[in-house]
């Protein structure tokens, strides 16, 4: 069923097209097939601003078959999907991790970002050209968990607890005997800090 109005909208399986082109299907069947003769050839749509190319979706004309999603803006491939295993690139179209960022520049300020509300920043997780980061301009405390238990607190300040999220100096440490210890051989020369008990009290080397 192909219905054109006197407005000029095509509708594919309906008689009311709500836009210039309106495929509607109600079974499981497929509504929209691009296929292309060979990997030497395109299935893709393009996207433009008046006489401006903006954006390419869908297959390259490669021996891949990988989903690409192309920017006539940086005049590269900014993001892909491999056919094979599922990876997703974002600036790179051979992801080697489930999601694979990069930048091709060696002193790029790279990072995935995550806000809310007016934040600009909130918590990035990145690399740039001097360390790899976790980082946050909010006042709020970091932390980090295992098992759904809170292990590590940084508090805004800089205070740093472990076992606790209330650090009562810049360096707290919250548990059973043997709180904190420095071992460099496993074996002996050893530098403990207990809990305070009858048996153990304190502090001790070995």
């Amino acid at each position: 069923l192909v219905r054109i109005l006197e407005d000029g909208k095509v509708g594919i399986g309906t008689t009311a097209p709500a836009a210039n082109l309106h495929i509607y299907e109600a079974t499981t069947d497929t509504p929209l097939q691009i296929t292309r003769a060979a990997n030497t050839g395109n299935a893709m749509i393009k996207f433009e601003t008046g006489s401006t190319d903006d954006w390419i979706v869908g297959l390259r004309n490669d021996s891949t078959s990988n989903f690409r999603i192309y920017s006539y803006g940086t005049s590269s491939d900014v993001f892909s999907i491999n056919r094979t295993d599922g990876n997703v690139g974002i600036g790179t179209t051979s992801p080697n991790d489930d999601l694979n960022i990069h930048d091709t520049s060696a002193s790029a300020n790279l990072g995935i970002k995550i806000t809310r509300g007016t934040q600009t920043h909130g918590l990035r997780i990145g690399v740039n050209d001097s360390h790899a980061f976790v980082w946050t301009d909010q006042s709020q405390s970091l932390a980090f968990a295992t098992n759904n238990t809170e292990r590590l607190t940084i508090l805004s300040g800089g205070s740093v607890g472990i076992g606790t999220n209330s650090p009562l100096s810049k360096f707290n440490v919250l548990g059973t005997q043997g709180n904190w210890r420095v071992d460099p051989d496993s074996v002996s020369n050893e530098i403990q800090v207990l809990s305070t008990t009858v048996a153990n009290d304190g502090f001790r080397t070995f």
